[in-house]
């Protein structure tokens, strides 16, 4: 009697079904590109519809969705790679058939997810940017306007510092969670000076691995395959409700990071929860004391000279927390992340966050 052999099957059938819709959507997609009038019809009619639909979708989900889709994702890579392994092995005569069918299913499902990619946010970097759907520019900034700012911030920093409850050692007590909590309404100031940032705000989601995200040197992250703002709820609670508020204005479409930042300080000093205003005056003064220590170190020294007991606590908590992950994978992370910020158009790279300086002298110059 003779037995059937089961043999290996090894079908390049997936790969193309997924590779001719990737590349249809990377021609749509290049199509689009052409003009500006067909990038600004594509994001309002295509990606920004779609992002609101799924974070609508995932708003239900108690959890980071992005998270899980991460984690899905690198356990089917490992499974992929001991699925190819087992069919090499076993394949004898048809094994470099089977590794290149097998690299070519992995290269079609990642260029599918790229073509998603670009469709989902990639078309918002090529379209109008902040300052030319707002009318609000910001001018370089110079020495003398950046001072008088910084002061301001201080100033309002000192004073909203002493409305937050603390513990006996001054550091801020509370749950990052009611922060979160707290994010609904909190874009809708912004929408009276620019009405281009009307929309909803969906429900952030704390991050599980919120300690790997320091270690990244990460504070959040928008996800646009979910429409979620996910947040690091390990970074010094002094800053978090800065963070939140700077990934929902990536929610409302607005892709800078610099710009992010500026209405996120916008956003927390005119709401009237006492956590959210000293974040956006701590977090604002952050920013211009960092610049101005490059334009006027005599300067910086004075006015770091005036930070009252909590806000230099706080100042050196937040210098602490950070100064623990530095090292080879944030340095490595960074690069890679700076990398993706100029191939979008973002020409500073990382430096861009900092540059939200101008847009804050502009704002909030006491002279202007």
């Amino acid at each position: 009697m003779r037995m059937k052999r089961r043999t290996e099957h090894c079908s390049a059938a997936p790969a193309a079904a997924t590779g001719t819709v990737a590349a249809v959507l990377f021609l749509s997609y290049a199509c689009v590109l052409r003009s500006r009038e067909s990038v600004e019809w594509g994001i309002r009619s295509i990606s920004r519809p779609l992002r609101s639909i799924l974070g609508r979708l995932t708003e239900y989900v108690p959890f980071s969705v992005m998270e899980l889709l991460y984690l899905a994702a690198g356990l089917l890579l490992l499974a992929h790679a001991y699925g190819t392994l087992r069919r090499v092995i076993a394949g004898k005569g048809m094994r470099l058939r089977i590794l290149l069918i097998r690299s070519l299913s992995l290269l079609a499902a990642l260029a599918l997810v790229l073509s998603g990619y670009c469709w989902l946010w990639g078309l918002d970097y090529r379209g109008a940017g902040f300052e030319e759907r707002s009318g609000f520019s910001a001018a370089p900034v110079d020495a003398a306007a950046l001072r008088r700012t910084t002061r301001f911030f201080l100033e309002r920093a000192k004073e909203a510092a002493t409305a937050l409850p603390r513990d006996e050692e001054g550091r801020i007590r509370g749950d990052p969670q009611t922060v979160l909590a707290a994010y609904d309404g909190l874009c809708d100031p912004l929408t009276a000076e620019f009405p281009m940032l009307d929309g909803p705000s969906y429900r952030p989601k704390a991050m599980v691995a919120s300690r790997l995200m320091s270690r990244l040197g990460f504070t959040g992250v928008y996800f646009p395959f979910t429409g979620e703002s996910n947040l690091n709820i390990d970074e010094p609670l002094s800053l978090l409700p800065h963070t939140l508020a700077h990934e929902l204005c990536h929610q409302r479409g607005v892709y800078e990071e610099d710009v992010c930042n500026f209405l996120g300080v916008l956003a927390c000093v005119k709401s009237e929860d006492p956590r959210f205003q000293y974040a956006g005056w701590f977090a604002g003064l952050i920013y211009l004391m960092n610049e101005l220590y490059t334009l006027d170190r005599a300067a910086w020294r004075e006015l770091l000279g005036e930070f009252d007991p909590l806000l230099l606590g706080d100042w050196e908590e937040n210098n602490n927390y950070w100064a623990r992950f530095e090292g080879k994978t944030e340095e490595m992370a960074g690069k890679v992340y700076d990398g993706y910020l100029k191939t979008n158009g973002q020409d500073l790279g990382l430096l861009s966050y900092s540059a939200c300086v101008r847009f804050l002298v502009a704002y909030f110059d006491p002279a202007v």
